[in-house]
């Protein structure tokens, strides 16, 4: 028996989070208070792209022009504008979704931080698998026709597709996350499944009839 341990998505109004909307972040009141924005003009971001976070420093003064205005106030809460990290794929791909584009802070020294859900960021057409690196592994998807998704599954994104028993199944696309840690990657297909059988009550159909509903 293997246990997968459940990750939590829904977020109550009294926990600190960062929303991502537009191409804006959102510190909600619980992470003003606790971080003390109130007391601050500026903030530093950073971005860590292999384990998908974003940090946030900051600062009572503007020391550099690398640093973005903090606005709004304790009542509502404060927000920032930044492009250039909403822009990165990773980012754009979670802030499209209503639904899960609010995340728990953490702090990491000097930086708070949030860390996103991979998001099947990156999309290559099943023609073309030779786009897809050969050492790229972590989890995917694939998606008919007409925009379905027909399975979920984790581990070397272009192997797997290459599969013999695969060559009959009926998908025009792959879209997949790099997730270099297994363990982790295995979290995440069971999450990603599981949401599917919440919003579809089934799994994907070759998750059905051609393979694990999870782990592969």
């Amino acid at each position: 028996m293997q246990w997968v341990k459940i990750k939590r998505t829904n977020i109550s109004a009294d926990e600190p989070c960062v929303s991502i909307k537009n191409e804006r972040f959102y510190f909600n009141v619980a992470f003003s208070r606790l971080a003390q924005i109130e007391q601050h003009s500026f903030v530093s971001i950073y971005t860590d792209d292999q384990d998908r976070c974003i940090g946030f420093e900051f600062k009572r003064e503007r020391t550099s022009d690398d640093e973005y205005r903090i606005c709004g106030d304790i009542k509502k809460g404060f927000y920032c504008q930044c492009k250039e990290a909403a822009h990165k794929v990773w980012v754009a791909s979670v802030r499209a979704n209503n639904k899960r584009n609010k995340f728990l802070v953490s702090r990491d020294k000097t930086k708070w931080f949030i860390r996103l859900m991979p998001a099947f960021e990156v999309k290559v057409a099943r023609d073309e698998y030779k786009k897809i690196n050969t050492s790229a592994s972590g989890i995917y998807r694939y998606i008919d026709d007409s925009s379905q998704v027909v399975y979920i599954g984790k581990g070397n994104i272009r192997s797997r597709l290459l599969e013999s028993e695969r060559a009959a199944w009926n998908f025009c696309s792959v879209e997949y996350s790099v997730v270099a840690d297994d363990s982790s990657a295995c979290e995440w297909e069971s999450f990603w499944i599981q949401k599917h059988i919440n919003e579809n009550y089934q799994l994907p159909i070759y998750n059905q009839i051609g393979g694990r509903s999870i782990g592969g």
